[in-house]
């Protein structure tokens, strides 16, 4: 099981391995905000689901992440999604996945 989280990263044009370019595939999914990709709207996740409490927010993060998974990247199955308040007032999310 690996952990990806919506921590910024440097993009690896060239992944070593199938591993690597599932990971950072999921990891621009969770970092893409819906609607922001040309020609590809329904792409990435919906940041209005910030605005609920974190475990309304947490349940729905998981639900729209296992749809975009499932659609954008079936070479993994998500595990489990798990939403942290940080101090500086963001949110991190991590999500496991299973290869």
């Amino acid at each position: 099981m690996y952990e990806v989280t919506n921590q910024n990263y440097e993009i690896d044009f060239a992944p070593a391995d199938e591993t690597a370019e599932i990971l950072q595939n999921v990891r621009t999914i969770l970092l893409t905000e819906k609607g922001t990709c040309p020609l590809y709207r329904e792409f990435g996740i919906n940041s209005g689901l910030l605005d609920f409490p974190i475990s309304i927010a947490q349940n729905k993060i998981a639900a729209e992440l296992a749809t975009q998974i499932s659609i954008f990247e079936p070479r993994c199955k998500l595990q489990k999604v798990t939403c942290t308040p940080n101090l500086d007032g963001t949110l991190k999310i991590s999500c496991f996945i299973e290869i």
